[in-house]
This record gives structure tokens, C-alpha cells and sequence, in this order.
């Protein structure tokens, strides 16, 4: 079976679900009380896990299976066997298998066998027998009575909302100027989870935000999504779960009203709509939108292929592409109309002209070094720009000599280290020297010292400590 899933974070999913199982299984097993938590749990197994699953769903109720019994249907190569071992280890983590103990032949003789989750199996039976019922009792409108040019209209403004949203966000980022910050609590989620921290001159962003900025769409919205169900719904993940949950089975574009809602939800759908998940309309209406839907069923189960051609084209309309090319004399050259690519760029290129469909810049050694201080790395930023690097440029990569003085740059962060301090000297003699140098080395406050002339550095904060120290015992 192919998984067409979003690089890298259906295996975020899994880890998240399965680090909610390790903290409370009572959690867990109330959320495969719904069947779609059970589906997209499900998808987000591993290939031969869901292959395990499939054979014994329909074993009677309560039956144990020993897990040699499940390597039969394995070639015998060691790389299967390495597989199997990783799925099993999956099924367990997220108790879609419970271990059990059970008597065998012999008195005493104990073996350790696998039990299917009741709820989890009880639901993805119902499931395969009688499809997935309708999220949020259906869409308001009938389908078949939308023509598809109305189709074809509210899902491209679906598109446009979502795409606003994200790019709003993205655009903070890399602004971080505190103008146009998005709503709900999505900045203090950034801060959560170290994209940006509070600063003198206010909020930056991180080496980690910067890296958050290179990932695919749908990675940057659930580690958001993942931070506001973490942080302002503590103690309520179950119903927030469930809801994500059903989103994923809605039909994009089209409105929805679900009276029987949790005050937890409904605070969840107000933060959805600032991410560009769902768009909310009037009494108490919703819209999901094309990548909320897909948020969980493009990228729950484990990579084993590219990405979709709907998802890669959702991921770029949102971003922006970016085609860049940079000459031996630094000066570099970026094809793009998004404002967004082209205020990532300026976080290390001092921008010279901006044209309709390009801009023109110069990496220079403030500008780098400015990015470096912010907590961008050097590999971060050669990583950038290889990765969107035209096709024209020479091997995909760019100029060798950029790459080594962008790390030379990186590397005189490292050469000179400032500590602020004060200087003591004219001593009256070589003991009263010794004394002073002996208390600010116990203290931990010695930064250099030279016994020939008598004089010593000591750090600034401790200073207080050993003008003390020297007026107490007479020592100038």
C-alpha cells in the first residue's frame, strides 16, 4: 500500500499519539471511542502494523495471538524482521495491541501474548462493514444540489482564506516587529515552542523558528496546532483530539453546524479559523478548508513516497515559490512574487531592488552576521539556498567560496568572547595581590591576572564581592 503523505509529519502524529498513550491509557482509550480517531490512528500506523491489524480485526472478541504468529506472513530477511519488530513496538505504543499473560502448557509456564484493543477493534470493524458515519451530522446543503461552478468558486476562496492565514503567520516570523500579529493565541504558541523568544528589542526568531520556516505547510500548522492543544487546552485534549479527528472526514468547502459542540471545541474552532483550518461564518456556522482536511489524512500514514500533486501544489500556493540564483561575487538573484520568500530572504541579504517578479540583493557580512546573532546558522542559511536554487545554477549548489565565507563569517562568532569586568590594581604589596586573586579565583570571578605588575580582572557582577572582601581586611 503507497502512502502519499507530507514528509515528515505523519511521523510527528504518531509520536504525539503515542506520547498521549504513555501519559494516560484511560485517555487513549476513551479517544477510540470514536471511529474517527480510530481510522486516522489507523492510517498513521506503519505499513505492516495496518497489515497486522487487518489479519486479526476479525478474530473473536478477546482472543490472544503470540507474536511468531505474525512473522509467518514475512519473508525471512533480516530487513522484514527489523520491520516487524517496528511495528509491533508501534501497535503497543499507541495500545492498539495489549500485552497479556497467559498460562501455556506446563505448570507455571507463562507466555506473553497480544490482544487487540476492544474499542479500537469494535470501531474499525464498524467502520470497514459500514463506512464512516457523517461528521457534524452533515453538510448544511445538499451536495448534489451545488452546481460545480459554486463548487469550483467557494473552494478557490477556501483556498485563499487558508492561504492568507498561514502566510500572516509566516510573515510575522520573519518581520518579528510585533505589526500585523495574528490572532488567538498562535503567538504565544511561536513562544511555546521556541520559534520566537522575547529579546531587548522585542520578539526574534529562533535558529529553531528559522528551521520551522523550511518546513512544508502542513508541518508548520500541526506543530502549531500540537502547541495550542498542549498549552491552552490542558486537561481537555480529548475533546480537542476528537475534533481534529473529524475534521479530517469533513468535505472541504463545504458549511457545517454542529449544536452539540463542548465549550472546549468551540474555543478550538475559534483558534482553527486563525490558522486557516476552518473559516467560521454566521450562527455558528464552519467552513473547513482544503488543507485542514488534509492536515491528517495526507499525512497520517508513514512516508513511503512523495507527496501528493494536490498537497504539493496546496504547500507552494501557500509558501510561495522562490528560484534563486547567487554569482561568485555574492550578488544574488531571486525569482519569486511572494512576500513572504522575499522577507526570508532579507533575514541574510542586504536587499538592493525589488522588481514585479524578482529582487536583487547582495550577501554581505553584516547582513549574515546579523542573521547569525539572531540564532540562524550558517548551514541554515547555504541550506536555504541550495534548496531553492534555480535549475540553471551549476550542480544545484551554490558557488563554493559563498558557502566557505558564510561559514568563515559563523566562525568569527566563536573568535573573540567579550566578558565585562573591572580592573584592580596598584597594590601595596604582593601579598595583599595574592589574597585579592586568591578570594576572586574561589569565587569564580577571576578573568585574567598578571602577578608581575600586580594587576587583576575581576567580573563585573562580582566586583560588589571583592571591594567587600578588600575593605574588610585592609587590602589596597
Amino acid at each position: 500500500m503507497r502512502s502519499d503523505s507530507a514528509p515528515g509529519l505523519s511521523q510527528s502524529i504518531f509520536e504525539d499519539l503515542a506520547d498521549a498513550a504513555a501519559k494516560s491509557k484511560r485517555l487513549i482509550t476513551r479517544l477510540y471511542e470514536s471511529p474517527h480517531a480510530v481510522q486516522c490512528v489507523f492510517r498513521a500506523l506503519p505499513p505492516i502494523a495496518r497489515l497486522y491489524v487487518a489479519r486479526i480485526i476479525y478474530l473473536p472478541s478477546n482472543q490472544e495471538v503470540s507474536v511468531d504468529s505474525f512473522r509467518q506472513c514475512l519473508r525471512r530477511r533480516q530487513r522484514a524482521y527489523d520491520r516487524h519488530d517496528s511495528a509491533i513496538l508501534a501497535l503497543k505504543a499507541l495500545h492498539v495491541l495489549v500485552e497479556v499473560e497467559t498460562l501455556v502448557d506446563g505448570p507455571g509456564r507463562k507466555e506473553t501474548r497480544l490482544q487487540l484493543n476492544d474499542k479500537f477493534a469494535e470501531n474499525l470493524r464498524r467502520s470497514v462493514t459500514y463506512g464512516v458515519e457523517p461528521v457534524f451530522g452533515g453538510p448544511c446543503e445538499d451536495i448534489e444540489m451545488v452546481d460545480v461552478e459554486s463548487r469550483e468558486v467557494v473552494t478557490k476562496k477556501m483556498d485563499e482564506f487558508s492561504a492568507a492565514k498561514l502566510d500572516r503567520i509566516l510573515n510575522f516570523l520573519v518581520e518579528s516587529n510585533g505589526s500585523n500579529a495574528p490572532g488567538g493565541t498562535v503567538v504565544q504558541a511561536l513562544a511555546q515552542v521556541g520559534i520566537l523568544e522575547s529579546k531587548s528589542i522585542g520578539l526574534c526568531i529562533t535558529s529553531s523558528g528559522f528551521q520551522f520556516l523550511l518546513k512544508d505547510s502542513f508541518a508548520q500548522l500541526w506543530v502549531l496546532l500540537r502547541s495550542i492543544v498542549n498549552t491552552q487546552f490542558r486537561g481537555e485534549e480529548l475533546d480537542a483530539w476528537e475534533l481534529i479527528f473529524k475534521l479530517s472526514f469533513a468535505c472541504p468547502g463545504k458549511e457545517y453546524r454542529d449544536p452539540h459542540l463542548s465549550k472546549c471545541q468551540r474555543e478550538l474552532m475559534a483558534e482553527l479559523h486563525e490558522l486557516g483550518i476552518v473559516r467560521l461564518g454566521e450562527d455558528a456556522t464552519f467552513r473547513p478548508t482544503t488543507v485542514g482536511v488534509r492536515l491528517l489524512t495526507s499525512a497520517s500514514r508513514i512516508q513511503s513516497g512523495p507527496a501528493s500533486t494536490a498537497d504539493a501544489s496546496s504547500m507552494v500556493k501557500i509558501a510561495g515559490e522562490i528560484e534563486i540564483f547567487v554569482e561568485t561575487n555574492f550578488r544574488v538573484y531571486a525569482y519569486t512574487t511572494s512576500n513572504f520568500q522575499t522577507n526570508l530572504l532579507a533575514l541574510f541579504t542586504h536587499m538592493r531592488y525589488k522588481l514585479p517578479s524578482m529582487v536583487v540583493g547582495h550577501l554581505t557580512r553584516d547582513a549574515v552576521r546579523r542573521a547569525l546573532m539572531s540564532g540562524i546558522t550558517g548551514d541554515q542559511i547555504i541550506g536555504y539556498l541550495n534548496a531553492h536554487a534555480h535549475p540553471r545554477m551549476k550542480r544545484g549548489v551554490i558557488p563554493s567560496n559563498v558557502s566557505d565565507e558564510i561559514r568563515l563569517w559563523e566562525a568569527e562568532q566563536d573568535r573573540v568572547q567579550t566578558t565585562p569586568g573591572v580592573l584592580l590594581s596598584d597594590f601595596e604589596s604582593q601579598e595583599a595581590f595574592e589574597k585579592v586573586m586568591s578570594y576572586a579565583y574561589d569565587l569564580g570571578a577571576s578573568v585574567w591576572s598578571d602577578r608581575d605588575r600586580l594587576k587583576v580582572i575581576v567580573a563585573r557582577e562580582a566586583y560588589g564581592s571583592v571591594r567587600g572582601f578588600m575593605n574588610s581586611n585592609d587590602l589596597h
